[in-house]
């Protein structure tokens, strides 16, 4: 195996895990976002989206990502706005659905 296909498979299989923890963390917003009271679920669901939207923006920063700038700029500013609307949904202010929403159209791009 060369060293380029070597390192295709190696992004493909993390694409693909990406997209299996993204897919997890949005059914357990679906879930908290079905329950009559914010429960620690609830609030578990948020924070679990957060810090992996929190990494994801680590990860596109980091000199070593080798996506375009502007798709690397695009994550950046999709998780500024996570971190947004995670804080207004924790002040009852906002809603769990746009979150799930764009998790699940970032699932649709990694596949």
């Amino acid at each position: 195996m060369t060293n380029t296909t070597k390192s295709m498979k190696a992004d493909i299989d993390r694409r693909i895990d990406e997209q299996k923890i993204m897919r997890m963390i949005t059914e357990e917003l679906i879930e908290a976002g079905n329950s009559e009271k914010p429960d620690f679920d609830y609030y578990a669901a948020l924070h679990r989206n957060r810090s992996l939207w929190s990494a994801l923006r680590r990860d596109v920063m980091s000199r070593a990502n080798r996506l375009p700038a502007e798709l690397r700029d695009q994550i950046d500013q999709l998780g500024a706005w996570v971190e947004e609307q995670t804080a207004r949904v924790l002040r009852g202010e906002g809603r769990i659905n746009p979150l799930i929403v764009v998790n699940r159209n970032v699932i649709d791009g990694l596949t």
